[in-house]
């Protein structure tokens, strides 16, 4: 509760000291001071008892002569008041930073003489205006439609709460949600996710995912769910209808983690009457699904890519494209989300959908913008059925003066996505696990072992050699290698408190890219050593390796060697996954390898931005939704659904197990009984042993 900390005065110390006040001022827990003292004026063999105001109580050090003992004593804020407006001492008292205590009494006290010693020279507090509750929007110049794009002050992003955990992020966003509908002028204004949640009287919505990878959207719409419950205590279910991914790893952290009740292989083969699933058995490809999320193979668009293709020259993006339009062609969901890269050809989609009877709009989101410390870009497409009817209005839930209009949701969801853009308030450092934590130990030694590669022999050097000597020339860098200090036998040695064991894993050209940026580095007289930046050694040096500011990780591929200048060593699997929002705890990622990890994360969509697209679209084309043509659940907020399983905060998915085992007693009517585990006189027949397993069965 109080710091006192002792520092002697002298040409260069009271810098120092001032450095250490302004420190504790910064943080908004504590109010600093500075008190001097002049030993010549005062008595050792009297006792000294310096008082001093902080947070509306009183903080008395009692110092004896021995110095062997320290009592801190407080009392309330009116006594002290009331001493302080009857003492004859002289003097000001100065104190810089913020009190955090709510109290009205302490404006009352900052504007009174603070009491003092003789001994101490004390100056009138400076206090900055308290803020009674943190900002989470920026001010609104207009409506949606006035408003092309909402900017965030300085001072405003200085006032957001620091926020690291995903699930805090979705409570902010929830509520800000919220804040918005009820607000006149907004792009949700009068759409609330707590009355869609009451109109659907416990109807599932129907999801489906394909090439979704880490299943960012069934993750951000369980967080979503819950925010709901936890600030409103309603329900909104969700029923997971059917995956489809064809990296079997992947496969297998779907079917982990999510358990869907159909995890499909391949996307071309959906627009079929059956697929192959990941376990190689043909199963009928459902239909009637609410929102359906995508996220294509990027391959043929991405900027790394110097073999770019087209959709009609039908390569591996081309191929994945048209698998989920001849679907989405036959099901027609009303309401449909892609997710790619820049380089897509955006345009040429939209007037695909068109052509499929969809109204569809594209947008570019970057991460930093939604919470999280982490520049990347991507593009976002809604896509929604212009043939589809008003269910809404069918299942009785609006009338024809309160219907949507019509036309505008495309429009609406582009202004939401911006009014519910929320910076980064934390830096990269936060999402960093300690060194010490055993999922660094573990992932430090996965990393130090020499890769397999399909590539045999020793790489090299001499074909990157030419272009980074030409790098150094025309960088005028030098031939200096001051960070590893490699040599052509394999010898390195880093900083102090880098990862050696994983610095001598690396090959020549890595070692020397890491030289090349730290020179670059400081020849713009920074330090990379004490500097939180995230170089990309997967690429070569005449790309862009470089963080583009400090505390702000560049953005995540696939193959990416990201390291952290000031760790030594790269970013872990874990920290990689919840830089783009995934909530690492509550998933099992006990099979997977650190580079399975940042695979995941490379190809993932970050849950904050698919969250929101999610929460925007359903909100504006909840007119659409086919939930509205099913039976209410009874009663509402029970858990159960005729569907399938349904939590009360969570995903849901089809519970498959109990329909199996009605049909199975049907048949053979089996009913549930103990084994029967005693030991018999005599070994058991075999028809004995076929009961048996037909029972345990």
């Amino acid at each position: 509760q109080t710091v006192i900390m002792d520092k002697p005065t002298g040409k260069g110390r009271q810098m120092r000291a001032r450095q250490v006040v302004d420190y504790f001022a910064s943080e908004s827990r504590f109010n600093a001071m500075e008190l001097s003292c002049d030993e010549d004026d005062v008595d050792e063999t009297e006792e000294l008892r310096p008082k001093a105001q902080l947070k509306g109580k009183r903080v008395i050090h009692d110092a004896e002569e021995d110095g062997s003992s320290t009592a801190l004593k407080t009392q309330a804020a009116k006594q002290n008041r009331m001493e302080s407006e009857s003492s004859d001492d002289e003097g000001e008292f100065e104190r810089e930073g913020e009190s955090d205590d709510e109290d009205d009494s302490d404006v009352e006290d900052d504007n009174q003489d603070e009491e003092a010693s003789d001994d101490f020279q004390v100056k009138q507090p400076v206090r900055k205006p308290q803020l009674a509750q943190a900002k989470t929007m920026p001010k609104r110049s207009g409506t949606w439609k006035q408003t092309k794009k909402v900017k965030w002050t300085d001072e405003e992003i200085e006032e957001l709460p620091v926020i690291t955990e995903p699930k805090v992020m979705f409570e902010d966003m929830v509520q800000r949600a919220e804040q918005q509908a009820a607000e006149a002028g907004s792009a949700l204004s009068g759409h609330s996710l707590k009355a869609l949640a009451s109109e659907l009287e416990g109807r599932p919505l129907r999801i489906a995912t394909m090439c979704s990878g880490t299943e960012s959207p069934l993750l951000a719409l369980d967080m979503i769910c819950g925010a709901l419950h936890k600030q409103h205590g309603v329900s909104l279910h969700v029923e997971h209808v059917f995956s489809c991914e064809i990296e079997p790893f992947k496969q297998a952290y779907i079917e982990r983690n999510f358990a869907p009740p159909i995890l499909f292989r391949d996307i071309r083969e959906l627009g079929e009457n059956e697929a192959t699933t990941a376990y190689g058995a043909m199963k009928a490809v459902p239909g009637q699904v609410d929102l359906l999320v995508a996220g294509t193979s990027c391959v043929d668009y991405s900027n790394l890519n110097n073999k770019q293709q087209s959709l009609e020259q039908k390569g591996e993006s081309g191929q994945t494209f048209w698998g989920m339009m001849k679907w989405i062609r036959r099901f027609r969901p009303p309401i449909v989300i892609q997710e790619n890269v820049c380089g897509a050809p955006w345009d040429d989609m939209v007037g695909y959908y068109d052509k499929e009877g969809y109204s569809a709009v594209h947008m570019r989101v970057d991460t930093k913008n939604h919470y999280i410390p982490h520049t990347r870009t991507r593009v976002y497409l809604l896509a929604i059925d212009t043939n589809a009817p008003n269910r809404r209005a069918t299942a009785g839930k609006t009338n024809a003066s309160k219907m949507s209009s019509r036309g505008d949701e495309l429009a609406r969801w582009q202004a939401a996505i911006n009014e519910l853009s929320r910076p980064s308030s934390s830096a990269l450092e936060a999402f960093l696990l300690p060194s010490d934590d055993p999922k660094v130990h573990r992932a430090r030694e996965d990393l130090s072992r020499p890769k397999e590669s399909k590539r045999t022999g020793v790489v090299d050097w001499a074909r990157c050699e030419t272009r980074h000597q030409r790098a150094r020339g025309e960088e005028e860098l030098g031939e200096k290698r001051p960070l590893t200090r490699w040599e052509s036998q394999g010898h390195c040695a880093g900083p102090d408190f880098a990862w050696h064991d994983w610095y001598k894993a690396q090959v020549e050209r890595v070692l020397d890219l890491m030289d090349i940026n730290f020179l670059r580095q400081a020849k713009g007289d920074v330090d990379a050593n004490f500097k939180t930046l995230v170089w990309n050694l997967s690429q070569n040096v005449d790309r862009t390796t470089g963080s583009v500011r400090p505390g702000l990780c560049p953005c995540l591929t696939p193959n990416m060697v990201p390291y952290v200048t000031n760790r030594g060593g790269p970013l872990i699997g874990p920290e990689v996954l919840s830089l783009q929002g995934i909530p690492v705890d509550d998933l099992l990622l006990t099979r997977e390898s650190e580079d399975q990890m940042a695979d995941l994360a490379g190809n993932a969509m970050t849950s904050t931005i698919v969250g929101t697209c999610i929460l925007a679209a359903l909100l504006l084309g909840r007119d659409y939704l086919l939930a509205f043509e099913g039976k209410p659940a009874t009663p509402q907020g029970s858990g159960t659904s005729k569907g399938g399983l349904v939590t009360s905060t969570g995903v849901v998915h089809s519970d498959m197990r109990s329909d199996c085992v009605g049909t199975l007693s049907k048949q053979m009517k089996i009913e549930e009984a103990p084994l029967n585990l005693r030991p018999t006189p005599a070994a058991p027949g075999l028809s004995q042993l076929i009961a048996d397993a037909a029972r345990s069965a």
